[in-house]
């Protein structure tokens, strides 16, 4: 071998060597991929080449196939900066990588067998765009008018979607709000009247106008993720139909239902992790706007849906679709099915449906937002500071808002007022019958002892926490919420109060009512995206992506 040639071999083994001994260096678990499957490995770093902590770092299908989903796989760097995305397919991604107070950057892998090596470094850069609506709140504290707009707006959007419109004054506020949900747009227009229209139109004016002030880093309080969050994994899968998904629940067999909210859409959803399909349902009335989905236990699927009032049943082994009106403007919200097999419903106020009869009962004296039922099959329900008038009208904020229990046996509603509360969402029961209820603008969760029935609050680091949906986890105890403002999903655990924050890939995501597998994994939808996602806490282990 000549001189030349000899030279050559070396430079390439001692590349080779090179990309090998940093890949391995930089793996935060040094777990090689299983063959057939890929990995990325890297180190995030300022540019002045110290470590960034908490680098979202996303690689995204690049080349969706008949059998390859398109889907995301998000997570985070430690405090070395490292990180490692384990169990992909073999394909085309788009990598990126985005951190709190930086530049965001991307680029184009081929993903083989093995490990592929990208590393980022990003320059300090301050977007108030990008930030989470919490964190946007937190730099005004308690200004009247950023609170009157977090009353009201973000009952069904972030402040992601106002800021598409920043540089707006009142007049242009107040002809827009009314026709925004309108035709050409995809779901309800709030009701406001004359007079709260102008108020609002002018606290929007003054936070999001043409001469309104951005916040400063200095100004946001950001809670920065913690370590037991940093070893997450959150996977973000696209149905078929681009839509806005509102929320979801988990069947015993591990599949995903969803609802695709929006007027277009109209369906419901189902996602098979195990296969890693989308089937879709489409509901036979137009703009029914399906909202909530619950899994029964012989395998049912309900759904809810406000723009056509109905309860609707879905066979998942033959697809057919039944609808049954709910009687005495009662209203189809959210739903939950209870110890006997009847299904719970509550919007402006709470009925019960028997599968069997196919026949409703409903309790006058007794609305709310969300609905829950114990053992008992006592219903459950968070009702607004007023009772809710036709859908997307504001409840009366000035009123206490109360939790509504209704004893099925007597038809009697029992009412708890919530001290200092005036908007209620999420409700949910417990093992042990404990109920847990969402105070939104109060940034707290609150527990009724089920023997007592004395109330307990819990509040989380996150400034504007703001409770959305509430799962408990019959195992471990543990209550999980989502923070709709914070982009979040955030567990407590009851027993030492601590409360644990997983981040969203994305600040501006969206979560509403959420799931539990069997596994232990979180599912939830995403409003602003129409995608839904799935949340590996590190705990436990989900099979790599087939």
């Amino acid at each position: 071998m000549n001189k030349l040639k000899l030279t050559g071999c070396i430079v390439l083994i001692t590349l080779a060597s090179f990309v090998f001994a940093l890949w391995f260096a930089v793996s935060p678990s040094r777990t090689v991929a299983a063959p057939s499957e890929g990995s990325i490995a890297g180190v995030v770093t300022d540019d002045g080449g110290k470590a960034v902590r908490g680098a979202t770092i996303t690689a995204a299908v690049d080349n969706p196939t008949a059998t390859v989903t398109k889907m995301a796989v998000s997570r985070w760097s430690d405090g070395s900066g490292k990180y490692q995305i384990a169990g992909l397919k073999p394909g085309n991604y788009k990598v990126s990588v985005t951190a709190y107070g930086y530049s965001s950057k991307s680029v184009d892998k081929e993903i083989g067998e093995g490990a592929t090596v990208v590393a980022f470094s990003l320059k300090p850069n301050w977007n108030p765009q990008l930030i989470s609506t919490a964190d946007y709140i937190s730099a005004f504290s308690n200004d009247k008018d950023m609170r009157n707009i977090e009353a009201n707006c973000q009952s069904c959007h972030n402040f992601s979607w106002i800021m598409r419109r920043r540089g707006q004054t009142a007049d242009e506020w107040a002809s827009f709000i009314p026709v925004m949900g309108g035709p050409g747009h995809k779901f309800i227009t709030p009701q406001f009247s004359p007079e709260k229209l102008k108020d609002i139109s002018m606290s929007l004016e003054k936070i999001f106008g043409p001469d309104s002030p951005l916040p400063t880093k200095e100004q946001v309080k950001h809670v920065p993720i913690s370590d037991e969050a940093l070893n997450a994994t959150i996977r973000m899968y696209t149905p078929p139909t681009a839509n806005i998904d509102h929320s979801l629940s988990v069947g015993p067999d591990g599949r995903v239902w969803f609802t695709e909210f929006d007027y277009f859409s109209n369906k419901v959803g189902m996602f098979d992790p195990a296969k890693q399909e989308f089937k879709e349902y489409p509901i036979p009335d137009e703009r029914a706007m399906p909202h909530n989905t619950w899994v029964a236990r012989n395998g049912m699927v309900w759904v809810t849906a406000i723009g056509s009032n109905k309860l609707y049943s879905v066979d998942p082994e033959t697809g057919s679709i039944a609808g049954y009106p709910v009687p005495n403007d009662a209203g189809s919200h959210t739903l939950k099915e209870g110890p006997t097999g009847n299904i719970w419903i509550v919007s402006r106020k709470v009925s019960q449906f028997n599968p069997q009869t196919k026949k409703f009962e409903v309790y006058d004296d007794a609305h709310g937002y969300d609905v829950a039922v114990d053992s008992h099959n006592n219903g459950w329900s968070t009702e607004y500071g007023s009772v809710r008038g036709s859908d997307g009208e504001r409840a009366d904020l000035s009123a206490t808002a109360t939790i509504d229990k209704v004893d099925s046996a007597t038809g009697k509603v029992k009412k708890f007022p919530v001290p200092g509360a005036t908007f209620l969402r999420g409700i949910a029961v417990d093992a042990q019958d404990n109920v847990w209820f969402s105070d939104v603008l109060q940034h707290r969760i609150g527990r009724i002892d089920h023997q007592t029935e004395t109330m307990t609050f819990y509040q989380p680091p996150t400034p504007n926490y703001s409770v959305y949906g509430i799962v408990p986890d019959k195992k471990t105890g543990n209550i999980w919420t989502a923070d709709y403002l914070g982009a979040s999903v955030t567990r407590l655990d009851p027993k030492t109060g601590k409360f644990t924050i997983f981040p969203l890939p994305s600040a501006i995501q969206m979560i509403r009512f959420f799931g539990q597998d069997p596994q232990g994994r979180i599912w939830f939808t995403d409003f602003s995206t129409g995608r839904i996602g799935v949340l590996e806490t590190g705990e436990s282990k989900m099979s790599a992506q087939r």
